[in-house]
């Protein structure tokens, strides 16, 4: 969908946060509520705007429709929310209560699991896409949940991070030997038993690699439709295809497309996977969880070779630029007007007052507390 190529693409998002979770609401037998595309729009905003209202104590969210008319709420979760705050059931029970007895709009609510990272709200939108999708015969069971429809659909477990962390290994290194058969063995294996080979764990598993491709580009600075015609939809492509050796082949030459254009741009993978360090840097200076081991996760990436690269790339350690950048953006809010130190010390991510003075002192060569008396001077 465009308007979500053109609001989520490349962390442009209109909110921050350091996990992210998807609600799609669709409005039941849509088709007798209206009688035109004007009142259709017209319908549309009217439900955008009592969700809005319904939401207007949630700071980190975002209400938007798509080209299917469904309305999306995208949420994010920082720590040290309440606990009704991040409890997605309590919002989406919310959400259809107040639709029906304010509009009488029966609706279906839909929501993804919880993701940590800018870089995982593409795949909270598709989860929610792919249950709409796949779950058109149980629509009026209100509120459905991606975990709870896997859990029911899918007979094996399946371990997504793994899965991911070796894709993103295998292309980022350029090993498309290694990541043909692995592409294989984890699509085709599982159909030599009769007790996994399920068209949902074929849909999941191919879907989740195509948005791991997503995931790779958005590390190179890269529209997926720079790399495809525009119209190029590789999710309802690949949803055609029933035969999992026919996939595995789609999923690798898509794959290749990505790494051929990739490499004839001559984008460097290191310098990209620096670049995108720093902005999660920049976009989650206040999390107190900001660490090297935290980015690794964030990227799939071994937390050693991420520190090397970075070392290597940009000429300073992980852990001390990020470090620098908490205590630049100390100062400047200090340089603004903000005069308490503690709560200073809680935007930039340092938990313990104390330890921000010392820091601080050690780089600027004098204490906030006496800075905070130089700057009103």
């Amino acid at each position: 969908d465009e308007q979500i190529v053109e609001n989520f693409n490349f962390y442009n998002i209109p909110i921050q946060a350091d996990k992210f979770e998807i609600i799609s609401i669709h409005i039941n037998k849509l088709d007798t509520q209206v009688s035109n595309k004007q009142r259709l729009l017209s319908l549309i905003e009217t439900v955008i705007r009592s969700v809005e209202n319904t939401l207007c104590d949630y700071k980190n969210c975002a209400v938007f429709s798509d080209s299917t008319y469904n309305i999306n709420v995208l949420l994010g979760f920082n720590q040290g929310q309440s606990i009704i705050e991040q409890n997605i059931e309590v919002i989406c029970q919310t959400i259809r209560d107040n639709l029906l007895f304010e509009m009488n709009l029966p609706v279906t609510i839909f929501y993804s699991r919880k993701y940590d990272g800018y870089q995982n709200i593409y795949r909270c939108y598709y989860e929610t896409k792919y249950l709409i999708k796949y779950t058109q015969g149980i629509m009026d069971m209100g509120i459905i949940s991606y975990d709870n429809f896997i859990s029911i659909s899918i007979p094996v477990s399946i371990n997504f991070d793994d899965i991911r962390s070796k894709t993103l290994k295998y292309l980022r290194a350029n090993e498309i030997t290694s990541l043909r058969a692995f592409i294989y063995d984890t699509i085709c294996k599982p159909f030599v038993s009769s007790a996994s080979s399920n068209f949902e764990y074929l849909n999941i598993i191919s879907i989740d690699f195509i948005m791991t491709g997503i995931m790779f580009l958005q590390e190179n600075k890269t529209a997926i439709r720079e790399v495809f015609h525009k119209y190029f939809n590789p999710i309802n492509e690949i949803s055609e295809i029933s035969n999992p050796i026919e996939r595995s082949n789609f999923i690798i030459h898509y794959y290749e497309d990505i790494l051929n254009y990739i490499s004839a741009n001559k984008i460097s993978s290191g310098k990209s996977m620096v670049k995108k360090c720093m902005e999660l840097v920049e976009q989650n200076i206040s999390n107190p969880s900001l660490s090297v081991k935290w980015l690794a996760s964030q990227l799939y990436i071994n937390e050693n070779y991420l520190s090397r690269v970075f070392h290597k790339e940009a000429g300073i350690f992980l852990i001390k630029y990020i470090n620098n950048q908490r205590l630049i953006k100390a100062k400047y809010y200090l340089d603004h007007d903000y005069n308490s130190m503690q709560a200073v010390s809680q935007m930039t991510g340092f938990s313990d007052p104390l330890y921000f003075s010392k820091c601080f002192k050690k780089k600027y060569g004098v204490a906030p507390s006496k800075y905070i008396k130089m700057v009103d001077k």
